[in-house]
């Protein structure tokens, strides 16, 4: 059982890793897309505060999939100089970084208010420390570093506040506000925060720095996969992560925003379940790569160009009159939005399918050309 798992994984493993990255644009569209965002079913609600919804999953999903990304990178740029490298690491992580303030900068188009973290920023942020901590480092040291900074920043985030008198410990889980990270967010950012809150933002620097672990959890997941380990250990860690999580939750309550050690935790114990079971399960493997493999090979583009569409003004006019006609055949208005999130997946899936298409068919005909003529190089 162990080598037929271990020789599928060699195969599929990259068709299984955007199955996960496309099932996370999925949840995105119907967290991020419904008809209305009045009238939405509570387990596509973020959380507020303390606690855990079907929406909390998908952020965390990404990263989970860069973790596992960066181990691919390393083993296919290992022959590549350190500079070549950094330059190749650094420039995808500003183009990452300039697109998520090109986002934040469409709302409003407004220099002085528009918000800086982001997103895509905490991407960037992470895929650029932690893929080069283990490019310099060995795999060892790696995660020991990059575990240590993680834990400690969420012990200052969790046990340190802002009060009357200065920096001070508090047993008490902190308001979100009067968190270290927040206090940071105020210093560093000023105004320029997510609107919504003004006092901290969701994707503030110290919370990004600690999410790193969960970019962390994919890298050794991809080790473990890699290695030829059977899926008893994958199972084995998946109930390790979930137990320590559940454990943590009264010092450590879930918490998506704080982004805390039992939210890393159980998040990465479900996203990696999720994971195990699509590899061992062919046919599971194989609808979920027709139906959101292909979205997930490009999910940060997917996620920038819906976040284009869903800043403009024209899709909001769009959506309020989806929204209505939908609301004809239906008097459960939640339903309706959810209806309306999934006629937006299914049309990026048909797009994508038809685009998808066409590129192989011109693929296959550029290669029946004289050499010199070919316009897609095999």
């Amino acid at each position: 059982m162990a080598k037929s798992f271990s020789s599928r994984e060699s195969i599929f493993r990259n068709r299984t890793l955007d199955s996960v990255r496309g099932l996370a644009i999925f949840l995105m569209i119907l967290v991020n897309f419904p008809g209305s965002w009045g009238k939405m079913y509570a387990p596509l609600v973020h959380a507020k505060g303390d606690g855990f919804t079907l929406a909390d999953i998908v952020f965390p999903m990404f990263l989970w999939a860069v973790g596992y990304s960066i181990f691919h990178s390393l083993e296919k740029n290992k022959d590549r100089s350190t500079v070549s490298f950094t330059l190749l690491v650094l420039r995808r992580s500003m183009l990452l970084v300039s697109a998520g303030l090109l986002l934040n900068f469409l709302p409003d188009k407004n220099l002085e208010t528009m918000r800086i973290p982001g997103v895509l920023q905490r991407i960037a942020i992470c895929y650029f420390f932690v893929l080069l901590g283990f490019r310099f480092l060995s795999f060892r040291q790696a995660v020991i570093t990059v575990l240590s900074i993680g834990l400690c920043l969420s012990l200052l985030n969790r046990f340190v506040i802002y009060g009357a008198t200065g920096f001070e410990f508090s047993s008490v889980n902190p308001d979100i506000s009067s968190s270290l990270g927040a206090t940071l967010d105020r210093f560093l950012f000023g105004s320029h925060v997510w609107k919504e809150a003004k006092t901290f933002d969701p994707e503030g620097l110290l919370t990004t720095l600690i999410s790193m672990l969960s970019v962390l959890l994919g890298v050794t997941a991809a080790a473990r996969y890699e290695s030829g380990r059977d899926w008893r250990t994958s199972l084995f860690w998946i109930i390790a992560y979930i137990i320590l999580g559940v454990i943590l939750l009264p010092m450590f309550p879930c918490n998506k925003t704080q982004w805390s050690l039992s939210y890393i935790l159980l998040s990465a114990g479900i996203i990696e379940s999720v994971y195990l079971i699509m590899r061992s399960i062919p046919k599971l493997d194989s609808i979920t790569s027709f139906m959101v493999g292909g979205i997930g090979r490009h999910a940060l583009l997917l996620f920038f160009l819906t976040g284009v569409i869903a800043r403009s003004s024209v899709y909001a006019k769009v959506r309020s009159e989806v929204f209505k006609r939908i609301m004809l055949y239906t008097t459960d208005a939640n339903m309706s939005s959810l209806i309306y999130s999934l006629l937006i997946f299914f049309s990026i899936f048909l797009i994508f399918k038809i685009v998808s298409f066409f590129y192989f068919k011109f693929k296959s005909l550029s290669m029946r050309l004289p050499a010199s003529f070919r316009f897609v190089s095999k």
